[in-house]
């Protein structure tokens, strides 16, 4: 085969001169940096070379360096490769032998050009240009290969595996080129980045606020903001939120409309709702700037009614406040998914109509009565079956105002029959709740299988919705918040702006450190 790659003769003479002795491929993360930095030595040594009078070479001065240069040290490069990789091959078919079946490279049919060994193939006819043809064979366990691959997968825009291997054989022919794809594809840090995906933690057992409701209803109430709502005031449209309670155990209902998000509106909405509802033990809430304004101000209440004469008539608010992490609202999944309801059901109502306060007012009012007469249980068709359970029936101690809660005789009717009729009733429902509803709660709808449990000391990208992948935070995890399952669910992480508490399912794993490998 004629060749198709001919010596510079204007370049160095670099016959006898093996670069591998002088810098090492492995040594180098890119192959263009191994070309430039192996030209600037063999010009050094042609300077040097140039001071001893027996030898007939000028020196190079210029302070850039040629395509001529650069493109004639490459190619020494590849044939030392080849030479290093295929002795036996390289011998054979440069003597004009033939190889032996036994050669890995027998499949290709190789051909010697004079100075690469490239692959004979069936493509004589075809209407592409001779590299394409005949490239130039390289193997696959040598670190000039790795570089090469490397190099057009940057060259390429960082693309896939396919696309890549289709890009170098149009010049050459990798052995084993989809191996050495993968390990470039797992080596390449920015597709790691660009590719990781955010921590998976199993589905937590369920919290013992959903399962206590023998405390009584709204005892661990859940809580979040909705909105805006546009109402009509006068000739002009103002800005209205609704604020959803919800019983976590009873998942019961109430809906309040605040004016504004403040502080100061939100402790009136909280006091009206536990006029109406009753004083919560707990509250639970997503980590908003007016919950833990509010939080912080009902501190300062307590303290105060307990240093007053007051303190001894009235029973200060002594409400345990929870707060999910930041930027995690798969917490609070318990009041987001009702929020939706209430959407769903307001757009029902209201048609997207701008009506007044009052009628808004009335409207989740009526909101409010709908999703508290959801079934929580299965609904059975069958007529001797017990109807399915909703929050009316702790809330009212049945399902509906109109329909009473059972048939009694006149002879029953006392004061004491009728307390003892409601401790009855109030029993059968919550016994039905734990029959029928608990059960329910043990199947893991989502989040069933789980990635590897972060650690201090994790190398990690912060998920931000609101940024592309590429601007997202590099951070290490400084500190983790374990569940009583042993799951780090919470964590506190370190970037170059401060420290952070983020969710676990908000992160993704880089580089695990090395007390987590130990």
């Amino acid at each position: 085969m004629k060749s198709l790659v001919k010596r510079d003769q204007s370049a160095p003479d670099l016959q006898g001169l093996k670069l591998s002795g002088i810098l090492d491929p492995a040594d180098f993360s890119f192959w263009q940096r191994l070309v430039g930095l192996s030209a600037w030595t063999l010009r050094a040594v042609q300077n040097f070379l140039s001071t001893l009078k027996h030898r007939e070479l000028k020196p190079n001065r210029n302070k850039t360096m040629t395509v001529r240069e650069r493109t004639e040290v490459e190619y020494h490069l590849i044939e030392e490769t080849q030479r290093e990789a295929f002795p036996e091959e390289f011998a054979n078919l440069e003597a004009g032998q033939g190889l032996s079946a036994k050669s890995k490279l027998f499949p290709l049919s190789p051909t010697f050009d004079g100075r690469f060994i490239r692959v004979g193939g069936r493509l004589r006819k075809a209407q592409i240009p001779n590299e394409a043809k005949y490239q130039i064979i390289m193997p696959g366990n040598h670190p000039v290969t790795h570089l090469i691959m490397e190099d057009m997968h940057i060259k390429s825009a960082h693309c896939g595996q396919e696309h890549m291997i289709a890009l170098v054989r149009q010049q050459y022919w990798l052995v084993n080129a989809r191996k050495i794809a993968k390990q470039v594809l797992r080596s390449c840090r920015d597709c790691h980045r660009r590719r990781a995906k955010p921590t998976i933690v199993k589905m937590a057992d369920v919290p013992i606020c959903r399962i206590s409701a023998f405390e009584g209803v709204f005892a661990h109430t859940g809580v979040d903001y909705f909105g805006p709502l546009m109402v009509k005031e006068r000739r002009s449209t103002v800005k209205r939120w609704g604020c959803l309670f919800t019983c976590l155990s009873t998942r019961a209902v109430h809906i309040e409309l605040a004016n504004s998000l403040e502080t100061d509106e939100f402790l009136l909405v909280l006091r009206s709702f536990i006029g109406r509802r009753g004083h919560p033990g707990h509250l639970y809430s997503d980590n908003g700037t007016n919950f833990r304004g509010a939080d912080n101000e009902l501190y300062q209440c307590l303290q105060n009614l307990q240093q007053t004469k007051i303190a001894d008539c009235l029973t200060p608010m002594k409400i345990e406040w929870h707060f999910n992490p930041p930027l995690s609202p798969h917490f609070g999944g318990a009041w987001e998914r009702l929020v939706r309801s209430v959407k769903a059901a307001l757009r029902s109502v209201l048609k997207n109509l701008c009506v007044r306060e009052t009628v808004l007012r009335v409207a989740l009012i009526e909101v409010e009565a709908v999703l508290n007469s959801r079934p929580l249980t299965y609904n059975s068709t069958s007529p001797s079956d017990f109807t399915a359970l909703t929050p009316k029936h702790f809330i009212l101690g049945r399902a509906d105002v109109c329909t009473p809660p059972d048939v009694f005789h006149d002879n029953e009717i006392n004061s004491r029959r009728r307390w003892r009729q409601a401790k009855v009733i109030a029993d059968h429902v919550y016994k039905r709740w734990q029959k029928e509803y608990l059960p329910e709660l043990t199947v893991r709808r989502c989040w069933r299988s789980e990635s590897q449990n972060v650690s201090v000391g994790d190398l990690v990208l912060v998920v931000d919705e609101a940024k592309p992948r590429g601007h997202w935070d590099l951070a290490r995890i400084v500190e983790v918040y374990a569940g009583d399952d042993g799951r780090v669910r919470a964590l506190k992480v370190q970037t170059k702006n401060g420290q952070y508490i983020r969710p676990a399912a908000k992160v993704c794993v880089l580089e695990e450190s090395v007390c987590s490998d130990a």
